[in-house]
């Protein structure tokens, strides 16, 4: 297995044709081994349960699919995460990973010098996938940080596998978040 460097992902985003790894496309968000996703507008905001609720959080632990989370928008350009906030995101551009491909999210640079974490566990996309991707951002420092929409905040490596896998994702009937275009909350488990 070996990653795509930037010559074999313009010739791939170029073919015009299902072999698409991004779309849209954009040759100055090409770096030298990954390609930079950018900030869209939708995202989601854990809803915070009333006071009296937080304090028994210690005792009551609550379960990943129990959280409650509010839709929100962008207002002006811009999304604010404040300290300790965890929101969900959607990327600007729909990545289709079909054969051997496969993805590895991670966070840029800049945004982890600013206190920013931008995919927790969630960096592996399996070959198949093919939809925006779900940023989980999460704000380590101690003020709120504006995130403009459209900036450059994560980046994905395509790796290819040595040999077509059985099993890609979209298949199976567990592969629930395939054909989302915004940020999907946690699913339960099995």
């Amino acid at each position: 297995m070996s990653s795509l460097c930037d010559k074999q992902i313009v010739a791939r985003c170029r073919a015009g044709n299902e072999s698409d790894l991004v779309f849209p496309f954009n040759e100055n968000l090409v770096r030298p081994c990954s390609y930079d996703l950018r900030l869209g507008w939708d995202y989601k905001v854990e809803k915070k349960p009333p006071w009296w609720r937080r304090l028994l959080r210690c005792v009551e632990p609550v379960e990943p699919w129990d959280k409650q989370w509010i839709d929100k928008r962008a207002f002006n350009g811009w999304i604010i995460i404040h300290p300790g906030e965890l929101i969900q995101a959607s990327s600007v551009e729909s990545v289709n990973l079909t054969g051997l491909v496969y993805g590895r999210l991670t966070g840029r640079s800049t945004t982890g010098l600013d206190g920013l974490s931008v995919h927790l566990t969630n960096d592996h996309i399996d070959p198949g996938y093919h939809d925006t991707v779900t940023f989980m951002i999460e704000n380590h420092g101690c003020v709120p940080i504006k995130l403009p929409i459209d900036a450059p905040i994560a980046q994905i490596i395509f790796e290819q596998c040595d040999i077509m896998p059985d099993k890609r994702y979209g298949k199976r009937p567990d592969d629930a978040y395939q054909g989302s275009t915004r940020p999907t909350a946690a699913l339960t488990f099995p």
